[in-house]
């Protein structure tokens, strides 16, 4: 997993390779340079490799691994392994899929590969699944270049805007990979994916190597040898790497981390905001206190977001208390006030209204990560100021222990597609740890989602959910979360407008190094 607030950072080493290197990095022939590339994180947690055997964390090799169907870009969508996509209801997915494509193993990129592969999530009966993925009831492949996907449940818009534009969950492997490794695939998927980098090793607790597709349909964005995820602690340790020439690209959040890469004279390549990054945390509110709306209204009244922006995020962050990010074209902004200004006696006032006496113990359960720690100390301190005592208890995996440990606040601490927020509130949603339900809420999103409404029309539904959001108070939000990449001066073509930390193929195009 990317563990948020962590410095995050790349390494390189040389790479098998029957090219030469020149001296300026290149291989003869203007080659890729014969170099791996390491995209480091903070902690590999449930290192997963084929999508029926996730059980959360954030995989981001399976992006660079498998592609995606759509490619997001600042501009909007763009064709990936698919080059049309339309739904024809709320029910329906059709794709007409990217013809000549291969598989790093040879085998054809077709409508049957991606059967086989998505017959194989839906007989998953251990992966953690989603409502809209959970939605799937079958696969059609009526051409070699046309799938067609039915739902049970009006989820289009979800897989529109996030299902098809990654691959942690819907990737499309090799049948011919897949079969002949046998019970062994998830562990060793070599040659199955159609992305620009293909899984070569995985040594325990310690890297995920990639190595260069020589079969990936857009061959030009391709300009290193391989990627290895190495599992590094963030902060000082990464950029002692970074410094030392150990690893060569970091990713980090928090004005703490960012501007100590700064100081020590290491390249910021860019810095973006995220479209799914929002820090924020949710209520239990199946028990006391928060089984109480004006409880849960309280801590909203107790929020000082500027002092989280100023504080851990270094300035790196834009105030947003909506579930809806400020870099959407959906954000409400100024047409949805935010009804919760910061404001301590009202929060007190809350907190007697529900009948919360001062001094009341609450409980939060984030991910053990820097940035985490740090915001929770700030959130800490403003609901001890309204009379409330937080108790904050780090875990190893916040989103598996949450049904288990219901504590009061799950602290969301990391990025999230808003389309996909209902996993939290919605009937059996799979993050509803506390079985919230709120059927207008519900409803809204339903609305928000439809695929069938103009942009316009989508706009002013989601601001009509904020509305019910601000109402019933399911959770709440503090920030947009900028994401800075870090290199040494040998990592080129870093993308000033995209987030590679996303592992997202498109977000690689064309980064180059010298060694």
């Amino acid at each position: 997993m990317l563990a948020l607030g962590l410095v995050a950072g790349l390494s390189l080493a040389t790479a098998a390779c029957s090219s030469s290197t020149s001296s300026d990095g290149t291989g003869q022939g203007g080659s890729p340079a014969v170099a791996r590339t390491a995209y480091t994180f903070s902690e590999v947690q449930i290192p997963v490799f084929d999508s029926p055997t996730f059980k959360g964390g954030y995989q981001p090799w399976m992006q660079l691994m498998y592609d995606t169907m759509i490619h997001e870009t600042p501009a909007g969508a763009e064709p990936g392994l698919a080059t049309a996509w339309t739904f024809p209801d709320d029910k329906t997915v059709e794709l007409t899929l990217r013809e000549g494509v291969k598989f790093q193993d040879g085998t054809p990129f077709n409508a049957a590969a991606v059967k086989f592969s998505w017959d194989r999530v839906m007989a998953s009966t251990t992966m953690l699944k989603g409502a809209s993925l959970k939605s799937m009831t079958a696969v059609e492949a009526p051409a070699d270049n046309k799938v067609i996907v039915r739902l049970n449940a009006p989820y289009a818009y979800d897989w529109k805007n996030y299902l098809l534009r990654g691959s942690i969950y819907l990737s499309v492997v090799s049948p011919t990979a897949a079969q002949k490794a046998g019970d062994g695939f998830s562990a060793n998927p070599v040659g199955a994916g159609a992305g620009p980098y293909g899984f070569a090793s995985y040594t325990k607790g310690q890297k995920v190597t990639l190595t260069a597709s020589p079969n990936y349909w857009d061959p030009q964005t391709i300009g290193l040898s391989g990627v290895e995820f190495v599992n590094t602690a963030g902060g000082a340790p990464t950029l002692a790497g970074l410094k030392s020439g150990s690893l060569d690209v970091a990713f980090a959040n928090g004005g703490a981390n960012i501007n100590a890469a700064k100081a020590q004279g290491l390249k910021i390549a860019n810095t973006v905001v995220r479209p799914d990054w929002n820090y924020g945390g949710y209520f239990c509110g199946s028990k006391t206190p928060f089984n109480n709306v004006a409880a849960r209204r309280a801590v909203l009244y107790a929020l000082n977001r500027d002092a989280f922006v100023s504080g851990p995020y270094g300035g790196y962050a834009k105030v947003n208390p909506t579930t809806i990010p400020t870099t959407s074209p959906d954000f409400p902004g100024d047409t949805v006030p935010n009804p919760y200004a910061y404001d301590v006696a009202k929060a007190k006032a809350a907190l007697a209204a529900a009948g919360v006496a001062p001094g009341t113990t609450i409980t939060a359960l984030a991910d053990p990560t820097d940035l985490n720690a740090a915001t929770l100390q700030v959130l800490q301190s403003q609901l001890d100021a309204v009379g409330l005592k937080l108790e904050i208890t780090p875990s190893a995996n916040a989103f598996a222990d949450i049904r288990t440990k219901q504590p009061d606040i799950y602290f969301q601490g990391s990025g999230f597609p808003y389309a996909s927020q209902g996993i939290f509130f919605e009937p059996n949603g799979v993050a509803n740890y506390c079985n919230f339900d709120n059927p207008d809420l519900t409803r809204s999103l339903a609305a928000a989602l439809d695929t069938s409404i103009t942009a316009d029309q989508q706009k002013q539904r989601w601001a009509d959910f904020q509305r019910i959001y601000y109402d019933v108070v399911p959770g709440f939000n503090l920030a947009d979360i900028e994401q800075a990449t870090i290199t040494t001066s040998a990592v080129s073509g870093v993308p000033a407008d995209k987030d590679p930390s996303s592992g997202l193929a498109q977000a690689w195009a064309g980064i180059s190094m010298k060694k």
